[in-house]
């Protein structure tokens, strides 16, 4: 993910991929490719005139943590530590419960974004009651245990991402806007919008669309173009909330004007803009791609954190970070013990105590998953956040094992 940043904003850590002359009428892009390994490579660009770089996202985070050892968990922690608002995320079931529901409610949803979105591409029509109906499932399994769903979309490991990035960024719209407060029809609506807001995509070529390379500006330019077409085709939908509507044209708009279609700022965005946008980013980085890994919750957090101010409204990143907390349902984690455990269950007013599947002792022997709450084991804490490929591990499959 690349994002435009004034020179005075680079910091050592950034890998940079194209730098813009001040002096020129018409900017181009030149060249660089490199990490920023201190202040002084930062000096060099600015003595040579140039005014703006390209940061890829992606590499920066990895160069970041070599860097500063992970500092971006720290920082979140701080975060979290602060007393978190009102939740509408209660649970009323146990994640045991919820999870062989949300399993088949994710299935049936995916199955559903698929043949809605294939229809639209074939006739230009946006069937609405086929994803009211996705969204309401949605809607009744995050009430129930919204734990179980959202381990759900960061575990599952053979969705095509273009339909399964639609049912992620609606269930996570519907996450957080519970968490915000949102209920009854307004919960609703957020997920709709949530679950159309690619719409457009389905007008943009395959070869741009899945395009595994960086795109030529002629391709960006087209990509660009797909909020402005599932508004068009959404504004004319009798009936339907134009909250619908203006999150599938606003949800890459950013907070500082920088964003695209129309360079809104602030509160010219509407609600649905600004939710679906960081959804839409923590699910972009939070997956895997063809030609990309998925990158670790804590790690996207704090790269949302670090986009607070500028592209995102600072308070709302804040608050998602308490929502979803940097050990999401699902995250393979190391206890101040040793132990290695999976997330099963975030407690928003408590996000650094979540419940826990107990799986493997200190000396590497597996045990029999058994269930603990850091709220109940206070001497305990959480030291990491693993890989579980390193350790071969399958936390989605050791959370249904667990619900049996």
């Amino acid at each position: 993910m690349l994002r435009k940043l004034p020179i005075d904003s680079l910091k050592p850590g950034m890998y940079i991929t194209s730098v813009v002359q001040a002096d020129l009428d018409c900017p181009v892009l030149f060249s660089a490719d490199v990490m920023l390994e201190s202040e002084e490579d930062i000096e060099k660009i600015r003595s040579n005139g140039y005014t703006e770089a390209l940061v890829d996202l992606e590499r920066s985070q990895e160069q970041w943590r070599l860097l500063h050892g992970g500092s971006d968990e720290a920082v979140l922690r701080k975060v979290l530590a602060e007393p978190a608002e009102r939740t509408g995320l209660i649970p009323q079931v146990a994640l045991q419960e919820e999870l062989p529901h949300a399993k088949q409610i994710y299935t049936q949803t995916l199955d559903t974004a698929q043949r809605v979105m294939e229809a639209f591409k074939n006739t230009g029509q946006a069937d609405i009651e086929a994803g009211s109906d996705a969204v309401e499932g949605i809607v009744d399994s995050v009430s129930r245990n919204a734990n179980a769903l959202l381990a759900l979309t960061k575990l599952r490991r053979k969705d095509d991402y273009t339909f399964s990035h639609c049912i992620n960024v609606a269930t996570a719209a519907v996450i957080f806007a519970k968490h915000l407060g949102y209920e009854g029809s307004a919960l609703q609506t957020i997920g709709l919008a949530g679950f159309f807001h690619d719409l457009g995509k389905m007008e943009v070529p395959l070869e741009i669309l899945n395009s595994p390379r960086k795109l030529s500006p002629e391709e960006f330019s087209v990509m660009r173009g797909h909020p402005t077409i599932g508004y068009a085709h959404l504004k004319k939908i009798p009936d339907l909330s134009d909250l619908v509507s203006r999150g599938a044209l606003e949800h890459h708009e950013r907070f500082n004007g920088k964003g695209y279609p129309d360079g809104k700022k602030g509160d010219e965005i509407g609600p649905a803009g600004k939710i679906l946008a960081i959804v839409d980013v923590y699910d972009a980085l939070s997956s895997r791609r063809v030609y990309k890994e998925p990158m670790a919750p804590h790690s996207t957090l704090g790269m949302l954190y670090g986009m607070r101010g500028e592209d995102f409204v600072p308070e709302l990143v804040e608050r998602f970070i308490q929502c979803i907390g940097i050990y999401p349902p699902g995250s393979l984690v190391q206890l101040s013990d040793d132990h290695l455990a999976v997330v099963s269950q975030v407690d928003p007013a408590e996000p650094l105590r979540p419940q826990l599947i107990l799986v493997r002792e200190p000396g590497g022997r597996n045990v029999p998953p058994s269930l603990i709450d850091l709220k109940q084991q206070r001497a305990l804490q959480i030291k990491h956040c693993l890989d579980p490929r390193k350790y071969s591990l399958d936390p989605l499959a050791i959370m249904e094992q667990h619900a049996h």
